[in-house]
């Protein structure tokens, strides 16, 4: 019962405050997505969803939901999700073991999210070894059940030339984070496949929030500059899907074991943080990049450059150029 009173009063402050929002969002050729990692609670989780519609998502890559009130959240608000299995980089024989498991997690997705569009594409797998014939068949197997429900499967993968299961799901996303020309991958793509492609991940980390300005690598002005780029640079190859990494910061101190939820992949030994909003909620300038080109109503930003950092003086030089001026003088 609160539940329903929390949804229906969010859905109510969303409708008044962004009347428009839903015609500007469908009328782009892309689909406009975000990484996003689920929170613990259903409040929070509403927030977050009902804030990314507000600036223009469409679609939001995640791990694996059975919280069918979640995804009916999700349906009201004309946002599709696309659920992942959450393995990483299994080997051909890996993919080949866990056929038991991937079968009834599937199963799962499609009965927790029967009759809603907001239950969208199931990724099959995130960065395993494709480039194996055997590994074929059983993403075949998948996708025919996946279509048999109504829906779409993906993967996504890090192989492009030699990848040899494109042909049996229905796209694939690959991964261009930190990469500063994201269109090459989309390219590359294209010159070896005829299905689908899109953008697994897009964006750079900030390394501390309190580094200043465009010219200065991993501050956050440094960060919307370079999705301002990419985005620029992507309406020369429109890929079918794009998802920029990440809506939050990744939580810290998770164990080896427990990793990145929406990844799947084990804590980043560095504490890089990728998100629009810093994990205590405080939104960074990037946020503003990606309404703006996903509302269609900004592609250019002012973002101050900020000083460059000072460089250490070169004692070894210092002291040469003063042996020369003594020995001229001599």
């Amino acid at each position: 019962m609160i539940r329903s009173l929390l949804t229906c009063l969010l859905l109510a402050v969303c409708s008044l405050a962004y009347p428009v929002m839903a015609q500007q969002g469908q009328s782009h050729e892309m689909v406009k997505g975000i990484v996003w990692e689920v929170p613990g609670d259903y409040r929070t989780a509403a927030s977050d969803l009902i804030e990314m519609r507000s600036v223009g998502v469409q679609a939001v890559r995640t791990g694996l939901i059975f919280d069918r009130g979640l995804l009916e959240l999700a349906d009201s608000l004309d946002l599709v999700l696309y659920r992942e299995i959450p393995f990483f980089g299994l080997s051909a024989r890996s993919v080949q073991d866990s056929v038991a498991v991937i079968d009834s997690l599937v199963q799962q997705l499609l009965v927790t999210g029967k009759g809603l569009r907001s239950a969208g594409p199931i990724g099959l797998a995130r960065y395993s070894d494709m480039t194996v014939p055997t590994v074929c068949p059983s993403l075949r197997e998948w996708t025919s059940q996946i279509r048999a429900a109504g829906g779409t499967s993906y993967y996504i993968t890090d192989f492009i030339e030699k990848d040899v299961c494109s042909d049996v799901v229905d796209f694939v996303l690959l991964d261009a984070l930190d990469e500063e020309s994201p269109s090459t991958f989309v390219t590359k793509w294209r010159e070896s496949h005829a299905g689908p492609v899109g953008l697994a991940r897009i964006g750079t980390h900030v390394d501390s929030d309190d580094l200043f300005g465009t010219r200065i690598e991993g501050s956050p002005e440094y960060q919307a500059r370079f999705l301002e780029n990419a985005f620029t640079e992507l309406e020369n190859v429109l890929p079918e899907y794009v998802f920029v990494h990440r809506w939050k910061d990744a939580r810290l101190g998770l164990s080896a074991e427990e990793g990145d939820a929406v990844t799947a992949m084990p804590p980043d030994p560095y504490h890089r943080r990728y998100g629009l909003y810093s994990a205590g909620e405080e939104p960074r300038p990037a946020l503003y990049v990606v309404r703006g080109f996903f509302m269609g109503t900004q592609t250019v930003f002012a973002f101050e450059g900020g000083e460059p950092p000072e460089q250490p003086l070169n004692w070894f030089t210092l002291v040469g150029w003063i042996l020369l001026s003594m020995v001229a003088v001599m």
